[in-house]
């Protein structure tokens, strides 16, 4: 019994130690932040801002709509 605490205890101390005196890896190692990505400006696909010059037609053109047989009850 006594051997084998005779070779424990140097090695506990030894294992304390490595672990206090390791490399650091990325994870530990404190720095400062990077500075943020500037976002980007995408402008609009399509906008609705500015003049229209369209023109606007719909069912009701020509007077086809007002056909005698639809909508009479």
């Amino acid at each position: 019994m006594q051997a084998n605490l005779k070779f424990a205890r140097p090695l506990a101390v030894a294992f304390g130690l490595f672990a206090l005196g390791g490399t650091a890896y990325a994870a530990d190692v404190i720095s400062e932040e990077p500075p943020a990505p500037a976002p980007i400006a995408e402008l609009p696909v399509a906008s609705w801002a500015g003049p229209y010059a369209g023109v606007s037609v719909g069912y009701g053109f020509s007077g086809h709509a007002d056909a005698t047989d639809v909508g009479v009850d």
